[in-house]
């Protein structure tokens, strides 16, 4: 069958299928050649992936028992000014402020290296935040003014992302 009765045969069951996919689960990771956009699920004890064929090659999201991928592994948004408060947050135990507009986010599952990469706003008044260096056990965050002026905010965001033990 050609690539183009092949495809077509894919599309069709797909709408009949009312757009379900179904795909293949493998006990090992993905190694042979694969057309662009192929997918496949891999599972083995704790490790759980979902690997996709890209520019000619495999890559892959890893995720958790109930479907939580790993991308995003801490966040905190909160309130640096008065009684300072986290407004919400994702695997953050404590903030402490430890100086005019610094502060320390404790992480309660670490990252397993330094090299995890954060991203944060402050959301009033031009304020941008910025970091010291990476540490493990927790985020330290810096928020100025445009100036460089260190402030407190009045309300800030950071998300982080990394590898995990």
């Amino acid at each position: 069958m050609s690539n183009e009765a092949e495809n077509f045969k894919e599309d069709v069951t797909n709408i009949i299928n009312y757009g379900k996919y179904s795909a293949q689960v493998v006990g090992q990771p993905p190694t042979w050649t694969a057309r662009n956009g192929e997918f496949v699920f891999f599972s083995s004890s704790s490790i759980k992936r979902i690997y996709f064929y890209n520019n000619n090659s495999w890559d892959f999201f890893q995720y958790e028992n109930g479907g939580t991928l790993n991308q995003i592994r801490t966040w905190i948004t909160f309130s640096g000014t008065g009684l300072l408060e986290i407004i919400d947050s994702f695997n953050i135990t404590a903030l402490t402020r430890t100086a005019l507009g610094q502060f320390e986010a404790t992480i309660d599952t670490d990252y397993s290296n330094i090299g995890y990469v954060r991203a944060g706003m402050s959301w009033k008044n031009n304020r941008i935040l910025f970091y010291k260096s990476n540490s493990l056990g927790s985020l330290d965050i810096t928020v100025t003014k445009v100036d460089d002026t260190v402030v407190d905010p009045d309300s800030a965001g950071v998300l982080s992302t990394g590898d995990v033990p």
